[in-house]
């Protein structure tokens, strides 16, 4: 039988917001999640392409993209609580 480390089976089940990952070492990390059976992976970015493109590659049932700034508070305020409301 393959077990995952520990670790990484604290990933199954939840639901995770990471920024940045429309590109470089975030992507990675969008799909390390995901391979891991994260619930849900929420990739914030303001590169609306790339954003998509990297979610739709992944699998739109536990990957979706949100356009947000992470420098303005009003739209991570927005994104945890849209997330929050949808994923629980």
């Amino acid at each position: 039988m393959n077990e995952q480390p520990i670790q990484l089976q604290k990933l199954h089940g939840k639901v995770a917001i990471i920024t940045g990952a429309a590109s470089g070492i975030d992507a990675v990390t969008v799909r390390h999640f995901a391979d891991h059976r994260t619930r849900v992976v929420v990739i914030a970015n303001v590169q609306d392409a790339k954003g998509r493109e990297v979610a739709i590659s992944i699998d739109s049932h536990c990957c979706t993209y949100v356009h947000c700034e992470v420098t303005d508070e009003g739209q991570v305020e927005s994104l945890v609580v849209s997330t929050v409301e949808k994923y629980g």
